[in-house]
């Protein structure tokens, strides 16, 4: 057996600006625009925003090594039913944490390039990035 601690002020830590990332986005979000994090960012996100439009939680995409749960790549067929998922919206706001998921920011990021997706803006707060992708 093991013994595990979580501090919850280590998810919502004052440091972090989530606050001011959720009004960012929601003063900034368009009909068809949705939303993607890794599931810490989404947790902290969803605790201050007003509003929750479509949300997707790439995480749940990810193949995993079996060393170290490092994640190496979006298998052929997450990434084509992600791809179906989106056909319907123009843009997506990535929401960052500066909690790091192992190879999944890169995953994501290439994953986005690849589906024809560029950076359109970005905005850097203390604690959290957000980054806005279009098609096209």
């Amino acid at each position: 057996t093991g013994l595990c601690f979580l501090r919850l002020s280590s998810i919502y830590a004052p440091q972090e600006e989530w606050h001011e990332a959720a009004s960012y986005v929601e003063a900034n979000l368009e009909p068809f625009d949705c939303l993607m994090f890794f599931r810490v960012g989404q947790g902290a996100y969803n605790y201050y925003a007003k509003s929750h439009p479509r949300q997707i939680n790439f995480t749940d995409y990810l193949d995993k090594t079996k060393q170290a749960g490092n994640f190496e790549k979006i298998s052929p067929g997450s990434s084509q039913e992600l791809n179906d998922m989106l056909k319907t919206y123009h843009r997506v706001w990535v929401v960052l944490t500066h909690y790091r998921v192992f190879g999944g920011v890169d995953a994501m990021e290439d994953w986005l390039q690849r589906s024809g997706y560029s950076i359109f803006d970005q905005k850097q707060l203390r604690g959290v990035k957000i980054i806005l992708y279009a098609r096209g």
